[in-house]
Formats: C-alpha cells, structure tokens, sequence
C-alpha cells in the first residue's frame, strides 16, 4: 500500500498550461508612430528645472492594438537629461522610465 500511495505522488506532477503568445504580429494602436509612421495623439511637456536639467515627460492616448494581445496599448514616460554648452551639442540622459502597457483579454 505504501509503494501505490508513493506511485500516485510521482504521477501527480502540477499542470502547466500553455506559454503565453509572443509579441510577433502585434500591431500597436497607441504608440506615437503607428500605423506606418502616422502619429497618434500624444502629450508631451518639457520642463526646465532647477538644477539646469530638463525634464520630459509624454503620455499617449489609448490606441488600439491587434494581434495575439488585442485591446488597447498606452505608453507613458519621463526623461532628465542634462544639455551640455554650445557649441557641443551633446546630451546626457540622467534618468529614463517607460511604461506600455496591453489591456487586452489575453493577458496585461
């Protein structure tokens, strides 16, 4: 009896469903240059602060997405950078976030 009881244990291995889709074929509604290089509404602000670095934060609008994660996609963010003297025109990214999110019944 001891011997069936072990036998049912090693047999009773969890249950794994299927991986989720990839992004392959996604087709994104909300991001700034979608549907071949047309943007889509988007907010941007550029602040200067007191450190003499600027921030830039941008927000888009809800878009529709298609593909294996259909819904709607929105990115949101912010970037400090810091400008250097003219005439070097270079500049230094100091911080950078994104967020983009899916809301789609297959899965956020």
């Amino acid at each position: 009896m001891v011997v069936v009881m072990a036998l049912v244990a090693i047999g009773a291995a969890p249950a794994y469903g299927a991986p989720p889709p990839t992004l392959t074929g996604q087709a994104f509604g909300g991001s700034y240059f979608s549907n071949g290089g047309v943007p889509s509404s988007m907010s941007l602000s550029c602040t200067t602060n007191a450190d003499g670095t600027t921030t830039l934060s941008w927000r888009t609008e809800p878009g529709p997405s298609s593909g294996p994660y259909a819904g709607q996609d929105q990115e949101t963010g912010e970037m400090r950078i810091r400008r250097h003297a003219p005439p070097n025109a270079q500049v230094d990214v100091l911080s950078l976030k994104a967020d983009f999110t899916v809301d789609s019944p297959t899965g956020r």
